[in-house]
C-alpha cells in the first residue's frame, strides 16, 4: 500500500497533466462560481490537445467508439438530436438538456485516452474524498461553526441546493463502505471513519428523496447479495445496525417528520387540490402522464415537455401550477424522448453493470452509484442539475476504463490489500 501510494505521488509530481486530472476531479463536485466547469473543462481540453498526440491519446480514440456502452450512449444522444425534428421549442431544447450534456463531449474521451486502469482507484478515492470535504463543510454548517449564504442547522446545505448534496452523502458513504471491504485493516478502520462522518453528513440535510435512495439503494444490494448476507452473520448484523442507526438520526435531527408529512401529502389525491412538497409532485405525475399518453412512443419532443406541462397547468389550475419542471428524471426522459428514448438512455448503464459484474469492487461502486441515481430521480431532475450532471458522466467513464481497456488484475487489487 505504502509502496503504490509513493510511486502514484512520484508519477504526480512528473506528470503535471496527470496531476490536473485529479484536481479536475477533485473541484468538480464543488460548484464555487459559475464559469468553474467551463474554465476548468477549457483548460483541460486545451492541454490534452496539446499533449495527445505526443502521448498516443489521439490513437485511443479509435477504441474508445468501438465500446459497445460508449456506442449506445451516442445512440441516445443522436436520437435526442433527431427528436428536433418533431419539436417545436428549439430554445428550450437547446437550453436545457443539450446545455446540460455540453461537457460529455470533453470528459469521455479527454479521461478514457488519459487514464489506465490502474489510475482509476485513485480517481474514485479523490471524487470519494472530495465528497467527504463537502460532508465535514455541511456537518460544520450544522455545528454553527459558522454561516453560508441561506444554510441552517436545519438546512446545512452550503454552497449548492440540498438536491444535489445529499446524494453526494450517500454516495460518499456507500464508497467509503465498500472501499472497507477491499482493503486491510489499518486502511478499513479510516474508510469507516469516512464513512460515518458522510453518514452522519447524510441525515442532517434535507434531501428527502436521497435518504430514501440510500434505503433503496441498501435494500437493493442486500437483494443482490442475499446468499452472502445470509451466510455472514456480521454482514448481515451490520445491515440491520445500518438501517436501526439511520432511523435513529432521522428521528433524532426532526427528519423523520417530513418523511410522515409526505406521506399525509399523497393521502386522497385530487387533480385540483396537492398539498405540500409531494401532493405537487403527484400533479406533476398526472399531468407527465397524460403527455405521455399522448406521445407514448416519441415523446413530444426534447424541447416541448414543459410547454405540455404549462397547457396542462392552464386546463387544470391547482397550487402546484408554479412548478416548470416534473421534479422527476424518469417523467422528464419519458415526456421528451418517449419509451423508445427512456430505454435508449438506460441501456449504456445497463450494458455497463454487466460487463463490471466480474469484478466486484467495481461492480458494487458502479451499481451504488447508479442505484442511487435512479431512485434519486424519482424525486428530482438531478441529470439536470450542475455539477451532478457532470459527475455522473465522469464516473460513467471512468467505469467504463475499469471495463473495457487492458488492465493488470493484480495491480488494480494492490491498493485496496
Amino acid at each position: 500500500m505504502l509502496q503504490s501510494m509513493t510511486s502514484f505521488v512520484k508519477q504526480l509530481k512528473q506528470d503535471y497533466f496527470l496531476s490536473y486530472l485529479y484536481l479536475y476531479i477533485l473541484i468538480l463536485p464543488w460548484d464555487v462560481w459559475k464559469p468553474q466547469i467551463g474554465v476548468f473543462s477549457t483548460i483541460l481540453l486545451i492541454w490534452w490537445l496539446l499533449v495527445g498526440k505526443k502521448r498516443g491519446y489521439f490513437k485511443k480514440l479509435k477504441e474508445l467508439i468501438k465500446i459497445p456502452t460508449i456506442q449506445a450512449l451516442g445512440v441516445f444522444f443522436l436520437y435526442a438530436f433527431v427528436s428536433l425534428l418533431w419539436s417545436d421549442n428549439y430554445n428550450d431544447a437547446f437550453n436545457t438538456f443539450f446545455r446540460f450534456f455540453k461537457y460529455t463531449l470533453i470528459i469521455i474521451p479527454v479521461f478514457y485516452t488519459s487514464l489506465s486502469p490502474e489510475h482509476i482507484k485513485y480517481a474514485l478515492y479523490t471524487l470519494s474524498i472530495s465528497l467527504l470535504f463537502y460532508a465535514l463543510f455541511s456537518i460544520g454548517i450544522y455545528l454553527e461553526f459558522y454561516s453560508v449564504y441561506d444554510s441552517t442547522k436545519t438546512n446545512p446545505k452550503g454552497i449548492m441546493a440540498y438536491a444535489i448534496v445529499t446524494p453526494y452523502m450517500v454516495i460518499a458513504t456507500l464508497f467509503f463502505t465498500i472501499f472497507s471491504f477491499f482493503t486491510n485493516k489499518r486502511k478499513k478502520v479510516l474508510f469507516l471513519v469516512f464513512a460515518a462522518i458522510s453518514f452522519f453528513a447524510l441525515f442532517i440535510n434535507n434531501g428527502r428523496a436521497a435518504q430514501l435512495a440510500f434505503f433503496l439503494t441498501l435494500l437493493s444490494l442486500s437483494f443482490l447479495f442475499r446468499k452472502e448476507l445470509l451466510n455472514n452473520l456480521t454482514a448481515l448484523l451490520s445491515f440491520f445496525l445500518i438501517l436501526m442507526l439511520s432511523i435513529i438520526l432521522l428521528y433524532n435531527f426532526n427528519k423523520l417528520d417530513r418523511f410522515i408529512n409526505a406521506f399525509s401529502e399523497l393521502q386522497n389525491p385530487q387533480e385540483k387540490n396537492f398539498a405540500g412538497s409531494w401532493g405537487k409532485r403527484e400533479y406533476l405525475l398526472f399531468a407527465a402522464g397524460q403527455i405521455i399518453k399522448k406521445h407514448p412512443i416519441l415523446g413530444i419532443g426534447v424541447g416541448d415537455n414543459i410547454d405540455a406541462l404549462k397547457q396542462y397547468e392552464n386546463t387544470h389550475p391547482s397550487e402546484a401550477d408554479y412548478l416548470r419542471t416534473f421534479h422527476n428524471q424518469h417523467l422528464d426522459i419519458l415526456t421528451r424522448f418517449g419509451i423508445i428514448g427512456y430505454l435508449l438512455f438506460i441501456i449504456p448503464f445497463i450494458l455497463l453493470l454487466y460487463k463490471l459484474r466480474t469484478n466486484k469492487l467495481y461492480f458494487l461502486l458502479a451499481f451504488s452509484f447508479f442505484s442511487v441515481t435512479f431512485f434519486d430521480s424519482l424525486g428530482d431532475i438531478i441529470l439536470l442539475i450542475k455539477p451532478y450532471n457532470n459527475l455522473f458522466i465522469l464516473l460513467f467513464i471512468l467505469f467504463c476504463i475499469i471495463a473495457y481497456q487492458k488492465k493488470d488484475p493484480d495491480k488494480l487489487q494492490s491498493f485496496f490489500n
